[in-house]
């Protein structure tokens, strides 16, 4: 009996992982992935399958190891915290709670958008006020619409440059940006830090839900799905590194973002290993997702082109959103953006990736090769 009690265990807390990782697939169903258990790490191995040829159907199914049981405890810990429903607090309560006068447009959120924007309060020490940001320049008073307009995603695997174009549109637009996450730390620079609705200009997901939004967001915001979508997309490898130095440097709160992990993160180390396998194919399905199966407009950024001409790319992906905008305008968002505080300046001086782990990610990269060459972007292998 305990035994099948822990099987059972180990079934929902895998539905629940995958379901927090690569979200739904166009059926409903979650994504196909192979669960088990690594050695010492005791951590989740988890492989995607990308079918040379798109087929949705072949995603969409989620296989356990026979010993899925000794994988539970896990898989637990990788489950996140934004798929906890969280509680309506009484609209009555969150007007006493919340300065409306702090934000303009504030008053146009709906029950759901200001029950999520007070749930998810600046941390206490965020690291940097929010001036120091954007280097001390503004280029527009940033606001909430008053409107209910059209639901955009700005999708991206993690250490793609999110956080760096969120930045952007909202200097350059004057309208804050969502997140279906709730990062304490970016609150107090991204007041639309966990806000899902038209209120916002976009919305930042990592996830790859490109038909319906999963159940908890559908809960916490009353939105089904999106309406478009920015799609940024940046060198698998690039990503990876950056990421991973965000994660395992040793600075704190919004200073991470942009820290650097020292060289023992990389070089010999196991959890290394298992994290360039677990990411790359989760890069891959992203894209394949996103770019392949929208059912919506979808505009595609590459991040190495953003860096290189910031101001081309940024003006494209206003026009995409429909956002009027001077020339001004645009060169305070590029000078904003450059001097702000989302955008690494330093970078590691050695090269992170085994023989193997650049066979797992360059077989990723195949895969996803002809899916990038129809937006006309290109990645070598190394």
């Amino acid at each position: 009996m305990a035994s099948v009690r822990r099987l059972l265990l180990a079934v929902i807390l895998g539905a629940s992982f995958c379901i927090s990782l690569v979200g739904y697939c166009r059926d409903g169903s979650i994504p196909l992935l192979d669960l088990s258990t690594r050695g010492s790490l005791g951590a989740v191995q988890v492989t995607y399958h990308l079918p040379t040829t798109p087929k949705p159907s072949l995603l969409c199914n989620c296989s356990k190891s026979s010993d899925a049981s000794s994988a539970s405890d896990a898989v637990d810990k990788f489950v996140s915290q934004e798929t906890a429903v969280e509680n309506l607090i009484p609209l009555s309560q969150l007007k006493e709670k919340i300065d409306f006068s702090r934000h303009d447009g504030l008053s146009s959120l709906d029950h759901r958008a200001l029950n999520r924007y007070y749930l998810c309060a600046p941390s206490a020490r965020s690291g940097l006020s929010a001036e120091k940001t954007t280097g001390s320049i503004k280029c527009k008073k940033r606001r909430f619409l008053d409107r209910s307009s059209p639901l955009v995603a700005l999708a991206s695997s993690p250490g793609s440059g999110n956080t760096w174009l969120r930045l952007l549109l909202e200097q350059a637009a004057g309208v804050f940006t969502g997140s279906i996450y709730c990062d304490h730390s970016l609150k107090t620079h991204f007041p639309g830090e966990h806000i899902v609705s038209g209120n916002v200009l976009v919305v930042k997901t990592h996830r790859c839900d490109t038909r319906e939004l999963p159940e908890d967001i559908q809960e916490g915001t009353g939105v089904k799905m999106f309406d478009r979508a920015v799609v940024l997309v940046r060198n698998p490898f690039d990503a990876l590194v950056s990421e991973a130095n965000r994660r395992w440097n040793s600075r704190k709160n919004v200073d991470s973002h942009v820290g650097l992990a020292n060289e023992k993160t990389f070089i010999g180390n196991s959890n290394w290993d298992w994290y360039v396998e677990t990411k790359s194919n989760s890069w891959g399905y992203l894209l394949h997702t996103w770019l392949s199966h929208a059912h919506f407009p979808v505009h595609v950024v590459q991040y190495e082109k953003l860096v290189n001409n910031t101001r081309q790319e940024l003006r494209k992906v206003l026009e995409f959103l429909e956002v009027s905008h001077d020339n001004q305008t645009l060169d305070c968002a590029v000078n904003s953006g450059n001097h702000g505080n989302f955008k690494r300046t330093k970078h590691l001086n050695f090269n992170p990736f085994s023989d193997a782990n650049k066979a797992v990610v360059n077989h990723v990269l195949r895969q996803v090769t002809p899916i990038l060459a129809r937006h006309g972007i290109l990645y070598k292998s190394l």
